[in-house]
């Protein structure tokens, strides 16, 4: 995981040009996802002659996995689910050149405080259950 940090750093410098200066911090897996490998991370970066920081999440595909997912369907529903005013991430990046990461992945962004688990828990997905199944 020590070399994480840095390739996602190069990866971010590919896909936020206007960035510069980007430092990525704090890597550490999150356990218990069954398709995919689960990383949080804090990215930082000087843009416009600011000091911007974000909390993110990286997906990436396993090497092996007894559950197959497309992660395409993955990321596009939190695409589809984000700007409906649901508490889902924003997707941020998906991409499938290994050249990158070794092996397909996303990004989207951390939201702060919640918990990992099912949509329909009371917290933090509850209230939302009915809108969430239309």
């Amino acid at each position: 995981m020590e070399d994480l940090a840095p390739r996602v750093a190069a990866y971010l410098a590919h896909r936020m040009p206007a960035a510069s200066n980007i430092e990525v911090s704090g890597v550490s897996r999150i356990h218990g996802g069954a398709s995919r490998e689960t990383f949080r991370l804090r990215a930082s970066w000087e843009e416009g002659g600011t000091r911007v920081e974000r909390a993110l999440i990286l997906r990436r595909d396993p090497v092996a996995s007894l559950i197959e997912t497309e992660r395409d369907l993955e990321y596009n529903a939190y695409r589809a689910f984000h700007p409906t005013g649901l508490p889902v991430p924003e997707p941020l990046y998906l991409e499938t050149d290994l050249k990158w990461l070794d092996r397909p992945f996303f990004v989207m962004e951390q939201i702060e405080g919640c918990a990992a688990g099912s949509a329909f828990n009371d917290d933090p997905y509850g209230a939302h259950a009915e809108k969430i199944g239309r």
